[in-house]
């Protein structure tokens, strides 16, 4: 009888580990995102991040930001493609140029999976605000010139960069004291391009 309590026992210990795993995945960012024009439901194109890892400007940058929850300034190393180059990419054949788009919309829909619930996270950003000249401001006050990027892996600088959180945007500051990292969406699965 404690052979047969064992095995069952074994048994639902596998079943329960097997659930968790499957649940997790299910939860996983897919590492892929999908990029439309306005509320299209078509997309424009889809990368996976192999794709974007392809792109002729990935590159590791450094990030900056002043966080109003906490008052400190905080640095990030970011690795992906420029974000410039990606939604030109997208818009090719389209017959829309992205000079012809005035704002990005970044989301995360979420666990479910589905856009306009409320498990949602967006952030809708002007094409100028998001392209214009910004920096990566170090503890120093030096001002270093970044371009807007889609992360694939990114890090506390200094430190290790990995894929948790990503895909993810990163851009960086006008001033020192501007607070950009709540504009920075983790885990995008859709970009809307607005005219």
């Amino acid at each position: 009888m404690k052979k047969t309590g064992a095995k069952i026992l074994g048994v639902l210990m596998v079943l329960s580990l097997v659930l968790c795993l499957n649940s997790a995945i299910a939860l996983a960012n897919t590492g892929e995102v999908s990029i439309y024009l306005g509320n299209n439901a078509n997309s424009l194109a889809t990368y996976d991040t192999n794709d974007l890892e392809g792109f002729g400007t990935t590159a590791a940058y450094d990030y900056s930001s002043y966080n109003c929850k906490d008052y400190q300034y905080h640095y990030f190393t970011a690795y992906g493609p420029e974000l410039e180059q990606v939604l030109t990419a997208a818009l090719n054949g389209s017959g829309v140029s992205l000079s012809q788009i005035t704002s990005v919309k970044i989301l995360d829909i979420g666990a479910d999976g589905t856009e306009g619930t409320s498990d949602d996270f967006s952030k809708t950003i002007s094409k100028s605000d998001l392209f214009g000249t910004r920096y990566y401001i170090d503890s120093n006050q030096n001002y270093v010139v970044v371009p807007a990027i889609i992360a694939t892996e990114f890090g506390d600088l200094g430190g290790t960069i990995s894929s948790t959180d990503c895909l993810r945007n990163f851009y960086g500051q006008t001033s020192a004291t501007e607070a950009v990292m709540g504009n920075w969406v983790k885990n995008i699965s859709k970009i809307r391009l607005y005219q």
